[in-house]
């Protein structure tokens, strides 16, 4: 399975991805979990080796791919196809462009892509309003109640 996350928001791609990794390592090893910055030169090497090798410890793998969108894109598009229907292994993705015409099937199924715009107007507010409410915490929410009224 591929996770692809896009978009010129940030700070919500990050969280997302944060959030999917918190999920995989609450439920799993962390002998599962691969973390690989395709800008190192040895890191295609090490993923190659994490993605086809299997633990005796654990079934389910997490590669998370950092800079994917500068290795050249015909080949991490070799790379990444035979795991598009993989239930055991996991790729995820996030970047914040949307990738390139060779990697254009990221946007199709089976792969789960979410796209993070950003934000503005009464999104934003009500974003930031949920974020003050869910870390439950009173001095930012009464900032933002003065700075928006009652509209949030």
């Amino acid at each position: 399975m591929i996770i692809f996350l896009y978009g010129p928001d940030d700070y919500r791609r990050s969280e997302k991805k944060r959030s999917i990794i918190a999920e995989f390592a609450k439920k799993r090893s962390e002998i599962g979990l691969g973390v690989f910055d395709l800008e190192e030169k040895t890191a295609l090497e090490n993923l190659d080796g994490f993605l086809h090798t299997q633990s005796i410890f654990e079934t389910a793998k997490l590669a998370v791919l950092e800079n994917a969108f500068e290795l050249d894109a015909p080949k991490l598009a070799k790379l990444l196809k035979p795991f598009l229907e993989e239930k055991n292994i996991t790729i995820l993705i996030a970047e914040k462009d949307k990738p390139v015409k060779a990697l254009a099937f990221l946007l199709d199924k089976p792969v789960l892509a979410q796209k993070f715009e950003q934000l503005a107007g009464a999104e934003w507010a009500a974003f930031h309003l949920g974020r003050s409410k869910k870390k439950n915490d009173c001095e930012v929410y009464a900032r933002r109640r003065t700075i928006f009224g009652n509209n949030i």
